[in-house]
């Protein structure tokens, strides 16, 4: 309850997965984007160029 009011607060939507294929794909997804994140902080940090 009080997360949904805080999240509907600032107008972030939540989706709500109606399967486990579904959840899946998501997981899939976030895993994927928190590698790529902390490639490009790494890089972002070190002052080098993402390619190396």
């Amino acid at each position: 309850g009080d997360v949904i009011r805080l999240m509907n607060k600032y107008g972030i939507n939540i989706l709500i997965a109606n399967s486990k294929e579904s959840m899946c794909i998501v997981k899939k997804f976030n895993k994927t984007l928190q590698e790529w994140s902390s490639i490009i902080q790494n890089a972002v940090d070190m002052r080098l160029p993402i390619l190396e």
